[in-house]
């Protein structure tokens, strides 16, 4: 009895070492990132509807290891606030 529960513990000690070496590696920021990153910064806008115009502001920033391109819209619009968020990406598999 005590063979069956060495063994069964040998082999679940190497599932768990094989489960590890079958980990993947974290994406990496590829150069369609890069054009991404060539957006950051804060930028003046005008936004429009219809006749009317009225100012906002963007930023946008690359987070999330690199992968993402966070964007952050505030403006005013009618004497109301407005405001966004958004995330770009690229995905490397469907292009």
């Amino acid at each position: 009895m005590l063979n069956v529960k060495r063994s069964g513990f040998a082999c679940l000690a190497a599932l768990l070492i094989g489960a590890v070496g079958l980990a993947q590696e974290p994406p990496q920021p590829g150069p369609e990132h890069k054009k991404l990153k060539e957006l950051e910064g804060t930028w003046d806008c005008i936004m429009k509807m219809g006749p009317d115009e009225s100012k906002a502001v963007a930023t946008y920033k690359m987070d999330l290891g690199g992968l993402w391109l966070v964007s952050d819209f505030q403006g005013e619009f009618g004497g109301m606030k407005f405001s966004g968020k958004g995330l770009d990406g690229y995905d490397p598999i469907r292009k």
